[in-house]
């Protein structure tokens, strides 16, 4: 840690403090709508709700041990850290990093609370952690930050695992926007100074240094991208299906953009899932369905029984069963040529599984940078309310196995080309990935 244990050392600080804020205790959180940072919750509120994560993750959950043979010495740890009142943003940080320790990004808690946040967005690329787009005029796309406060990027980064739950870094480097941002991981990273960070960045060769102020969140613009999209190039079709959204419009979709395929007379597809975060992984067979194979390999799936996953989802009527060779229901004028993936490290859950499925049935080689999941995964939330505080708490109840077992399962799905993005993609508005997939192809 950067200064011993982070949180420790915010306990302790809120205590000597003397906070003289008023108490939130069981009886008054009845009446707040919505928690802010900075308020006070008795220790009985927060003991109490300690005992209902930890009861519901091992009821939920899988397998909570498998990653972390310690869990029940992290909730003891967790009880005695919570003896006393605390503040708001302190106790989600408690939880942030319990549930961080289980190892499962499908299992996490989220806090409703409305944070400030630094007027600009940044991403991981080859060079390092680089600017995207700015509210702040000090601030420009594709400046490289080197550090925030006294602290080099790669510092803070490797305290991120603390509080984001994962499996691999690139799913950390994948959250680095959403977390490094807001005021309560700044406080926590010791880089938040009265409302402001010093950041200290290159451009054109020369380092400059800018105190700069947060903002509220809702003053944050944000841009999302269409569920799925698609380009047709001189002799390559490229589609993008960014968010696993299945529904009579995504069939309409595939139909409609295979369909342009064969008229064109195109033998070459781009599937890009590089922002495809998750969703529902029933959009996997209306793509295959349209591919010239017979058969496709299958995940296995395990999952957990309880009274949480019923009352969300029903009585379980599917067995367990291991990964297996599926019949395609293939259509009658199918596409009989080659299929290349983007993938990288927003490419998570049933993006992942998307990725996978195809890479284990030989339908495609992957291209990018490692995806933000392994191969074998915990996955399929259920979504449970804290008793007091009116969080989300998110449990894994089942487990998906590799289509291929003897693949193995490394941290990560490696791309069979790999092709990093970079800052001159950013400082060009550019997307190099795909200009250099373009190439090889041709």
């Amino acid at each position: 840690m950067i200064v011993g244990n982070r949180l420790i050392v915010l306990i302790l600080l809120f205590i000597l403090s003397g906070c003289n804020n008023e108490i939130i205790t069981i009886d008054s959180i009845k009446e707040i709508e919505a928690l802010e940072s900075d308020q006070v919750l008795s220790s009985e509120i927060m003991q109490k709700e300690v005992e209902f994560i930890y009861k519901k993750i091992k009821n939920v959950h899988l397998d909570p041990y498998r990653n972390n043979k310690l869990l029940d010495k992290n909730y003891f740890e967790l009880k005695k850290n919570v003896q006393e009142d605390l503040d708001v943003s302190t106790y989600a940080l408690l939880l942030m990093e319990f549930t961080a320790s289980i190892g499962d990004a499908h299992t996490y808690i989220a806090p409703n609370i409305k944070n400030d946040v630094l007027p600009f967005s940044f991403e991981w690329v080859k060079e390092g952690l680089v600017i995207t787009n700015s509210q702040e005029s000090k601030l420009q796309a594709g400046d490289l930050i080197i550090k925030m406060g006294e602290y080099p990027i790669e510092t803070l980064f490797n305290e991120l695992p603390n509080v984001i739950s994962h499996e691999n870094k690139h799913w950390v480097k994948a959250l680095t926007f959403s977390y490094l941002r807001r005021d309560m991981i700044l406080e926590y990273l010791s880089v938040l100074d009265e409302g402001e960070v010093s950041i200290t960045f290159e451009r054109d060769g020369v380092i400059h240094s800018e105190n700069i102020a947060l903002i509220s969140i809702d003053d944050w613009m944000i841009n999302k991208p269409e569920s799925y999209s698609k380009m047709f190039f001189d002799n390559v079709a490229y589609i993008a299906i960014n968010e696993s959204v299945y529904d009579k419009e995504y069939e309409r979709f595939i139909d409609s953009f295979f369909k342009e395929v064969h008229e064109k007379g195109i033998q070459t597809i781009i599937l890009d899932l590089r922002s495809n975060g998750g969703g529902n992984s029933a959009v996997i067979t209306p793509f295959i369905n349209h591919l010239n194979v017979d058969y496709y390999l299958n995940f296995g799936v395990a999952t957990k029984k309880s009274e949480e996953a019923e009352k969300e989802r029903g009585v379980i009527v599917h067995p367990d069963f291991p990964p297996a060779k599926e019949k395609n229901n293939k259509v009658s004028n199918p596409f009989e040529g080659e299929v290349y993936t983007l993938v990288g490290k927003h490419t998570f859950s049933s993006g992942n599984i998307f990725a996978v499925t195809l890479h284990d049935s030989n339908l495609t080689k992957l291209v990018g940078e490692p995806t933000g999941q392994p191969a074998n995964v915990f996955g399929d939330i259920i979504t449970i309310e804290l008793p007091y505080t009116k969080w989300n708490l998110y449990i894994s109840h089942k487990e998906f196995f590799r289509p291929n077992p003897t693949l193995g399962n490394d941290k990560e799905l490696k791309p069979d080309i790999l092709i990093e993005k970079t800052r001159e993609d950013i400082l060009t508005n550019s997307d190099g990935q795909i200009e250099e997939l373009l190439k090889m192809i041709n």
